[in-house]
């Protein structure tokens, strides 16, 4: 009798009550247009001794076959080879004031963004030195965020107003990539093929800027994501963007057609609590930076 009341009473026809019934079936972060995810979680890079790390980025280095995780609360750079194996953490003497990204310029130089000081900081093995600079736009600090290498240049994000610049090797701006009319800025950028693809948040959008600064691209994303934080692309034409709030991520094509998602909010193995980043390394896997897992999780397929 429930059931007869049920269908009188929603004036649904039975193939309605059917179809509703199996929508209520399917998990939240499933949907029925959803292709499977093909990834599966390869290891992840963490240690006992870094329990109180607090993860910002990841930065890869295919020559020598090692992940270097920023560690911001402790102001340390930890290794780990290319199996997720811990090597050993690094920091110059003197220590590092929350780090929050990195890069390596070449075989004995890194570059680490120190944002307790608003510093790039250069660390130069060879000669045992430490450099710091702060990046001036007309007379203003350039408050350093997200970092980038490409073809022997660097590019860094300015988190004051979400603007990307491309340095000197002295890291004076060269170029300024102009924000897009009517954005919040910029929150973070790859670099791909010459081209850099960035995520506008308050906006849910896509730029792809051309080499010449100028925006060629617009893909809107707004009903795909709630707080995208980081993007990645990967070599079949595909994009990554990932969700802070939902702990997910959502892969579309480069016409913003969602072709899966995958992952979830939580503290599991399956699962991100306020990631970070997103990117992948020189063998095809997909990095994810899990700040509030203190963590960072590898992906393969």
């Amino acid at each position: 009798m429930d059931t007869i009341w049920i269908v009188k009473r929603c004036s649904l026809p039975v193939a309605g009550v059917v179809a509703l019934l199996f929508c209520l079936a399917i998990p939240g972060h499933v949907r029925a247009t959803d292709a499977p995810s093909p990834w599966k979680l390869a290891f992840t890079l963490s240690d006992k001794s870094l329990h109180d790390a607090l993860p910002t980025a990841l930065y890869v280095d295919g020559d020598k076959k090692r992940y270097y995780m920023v560690d911001s609360a402790g102001g340390r750079l930890a290794s780990f080879d290319d199996q997720g194996a811990f090597q050993k953490t690094f920091s110059p003497e003197g220590g590092l004031l929350k780090p929050f990204d990195m890069v390596r310029l070449d075989e004995s130089v890194l570059v680490v963004v120190e944002k307790g000081k608003n510093s790039l900081t250069k660390i130069d093995f060879a000669s045992k030195e430490t450099t710091r600079v702060v990046v001036q736009d007309q007379g203003r600090q350039v408050m350093v965020d997200r970092l980038e290498s490409s073809a022997g240049s660097l590019y860094v994000l300015d988190r004051a107003t979400g603007q990307i610049y491309r340095l000197s090797d002295s890291f004076k701006i060269e170029q300024r990539f102009p924000l897009p009319e009517n954005s919040g800025g910029i929150v973070d950028f790859k670099i791909v093929d010459k081209q850099i693809w960035a995520l506008g948040q308050q906006e849910k959008t896509l730029y792809v800027y051309s080499d010449n600064g100028l925006i060629t691209k617009r893909i809107d994303i707004s009903d795909l994501v709630k707080f995208p934080v980081a993007l990645a692309l990967d070599n079949g034409g595909l994009v990554y963007i990932l969700d802070r709030h939902q702990g997910e991520v959502i892969v579309l094509d480069r016409k913003a057609k969602l072709k899966y998602r995958f992952l979830d909010k939580g503290h599991g193995p399956q699962s991100l609590y306020y990631p970070m980043e997103i990117l992948f390394d020189p063998w095809g896997r997909l990095c994810i930076v899990d700040e509030g897992n203190n963590r960072v999780q590898v992906f393969g397929r």
